[in-house]
């Protein structure tokens, strides 16, 4: 039997094929145009500088660009190269459209699930009082395996709470309120570091971004830039700089927990990415502070047990990871958000200018009288600026009757010295217009 074939979509609609819990696109949705027109390049400027992104949404994109649902043998589409590559597109295309309409400004990890225990590790009895019992370590693992979250995201706020509430009881820890003074918390840290000769740790609240404008100019963007929303690290690390330094020397260090069930531990690009993203805004933010110098790496702390304050360090150095990491902010970031370049808006600025001084120009040598509405204005002020009552046939004559007035064949009679027609009857009036009744 001979099956009829059916004609492929266009392009500009995407055909949805599901494969198991997968999504793909038979064909990538065209590219948004990048017009440049003036007002066409205006608005995107000013939804450039109003629209921030979280570094959140920019990593879970390079996690969703990088996860196995990716892979190449997740295609249909005869080529699984090409397959994989709509899909890529696809996604950033969804991550551009999500970044205009301004979704990516905010972002907040999902709620943990109801558990019998608190954050602290007391467990709620049923008259609604507290007890010192911990439920996170005496419970069986039976118990903490029906208690999991089924989300890695909860999971790693689930380990991010364990280590924070060990550090606590070492007493080895400073919490800092969110948007509160980091710079002062540092200091405070530096006290309790050099006081001590311990490690010391600051847990940070919600931090400002700083602007990231001259970076994007010099590699070409028009000002300013991406703008990028409030930040939160898990962990910065303050010790004593032992060899080499100043008396009263203090190092800082970046620390993101991570949860992996996977006992390789991989370090995947979004952990590079935001881990160094704090490091690069927090030199901006502590470069007030004298004696206080950055490390050449940032850590990641990854934990297989959400339930349990131990974990495994790995580390990431600046030396290698830094040029990565730039590559993706300022370059790629930019470019799949069809940032504005420097020289699209130079130009835009300076034909905005040319037209300007075209139309100055033109003004200025415009003489009285030479337009349509100059002459029309110069007929029409006298007989506005009349009063209803001189407004008549000796006014008219004496003040806008420049030419010789018209006259009556034979005579020397001018119109204007004609008596006004008398005032027609009702009667005649409705004889007139009789006709035009339908």
């Amino acid at each position: 039997m001979e099956v009829p074939c059916t004609p492929p979509r266009a392009p500009s609609t995407p055909s949805h094929v599901r494969v198991g819990s997968l999504k793909n696109y038979t064909f990538a949705p065209p590219p948004t145009p990048r017009s440049s027109a003036a007002r066409e390049l205006i608005s995107r400027h000013a939804l450039q500088a109003a629209t921030t992104l979280t570094i959140s949404s920019f990593t879970a994109l390079l996690a969703d660009l990088t996860a196995s649902q990716y892979s190449p043998t997740s295609s249909l589409f005869g080529s699984s190269t090409g397959g994989n590559e709509r899909t890529r597109l696809d996604r950033i295309e969804a991550f551009r459209e999500d970044y205009m309409i301004g979704a990516l400004q905010s972002d907040s990890p999902p709620p943990l699930p109801e558990l019998d225990a608190f954050s602290d590790g007391t467990r709620a009895s049923l008259a609604g009082t507290e007890t010192s019992v911990t439920t996170f370590f005496t419970a069986d693992e039976e118990e903490q395996e029906d208690r999991l979250p089924i989300s890695l995201v909860q999971r790693g706020v689930l380990a991010e709470e364990s280590i924070k509430r060990s550090l606590r009881q070492s007493r080895q820890l400073i919490v800092h309120s969110s948007f509160a003074s980091i710079a002062a918390a540092a200091r405070r840290a530096m006290k309790k570091a050099l006081k001590s000769g311990k490690e010391t740790f600051v847990s940070c609240g919600l931090l400002k971004s700083p602007s990231w404008a001259e970076e994007y100019e010099v590699r070409g963007w028009a000002p300013p830039g991406i703008r990028f929303g409030n930040f939160k690290p898990d962990l910065i690390k303050f010790f004593k700089k032992e060899k080499g330094g100043k008396e009263g020397e203090v190092v800082w260090e970046v620390i993101e927990i991570k949860y992996s069930s996977n006992s390789k531990e991989i370090i995947y690009a979004s952990h590079k990415v935001q881990a160094i993203y704090y490091h690069l805004c927090l030199l901006k933010l502590f470069s007030p502070v004298p004696l206080l110098t950055p490390s050449h790496r940032a850590s990641i702390w990854i934990s297989q047990d959400p339930f349990s304050s131990t974990y495994s360090e790995k580390p990431l150095a600046l030396r290698t990871n830094l040029a990565f990491v730039e590559h993706h902010l300022f370059e790629l970031l930019p470019k799949w958000l069809h940032a504005i370049t420097k020289e699209e808006w130079v130009g835009s600025e300076e034909k905005r200018k040319a037209i300007e001084e075209m139309k100055k120009t033109a003004t200025a040598r415009r003489t009285p009288g030479s337009t349509l509405m100059d002459r029309f204005q110069a007929v029409t002020s006298p007989l506005a600026s009349a009063s209803p009552s001189l407004r008549g046939p000796a006014v008219w004559k004496a003040s806008t009757s420049t030419s010789k007035p018209r006259t009556i064949a034979g005579e020397e009679k001018s119109l204007w010295d004609l008596p006004p027609l008398p005032d027609e009857d009702d009667e005649d009036l409705v004889e007139m217009m009789g006709d035009l009744v339908v």
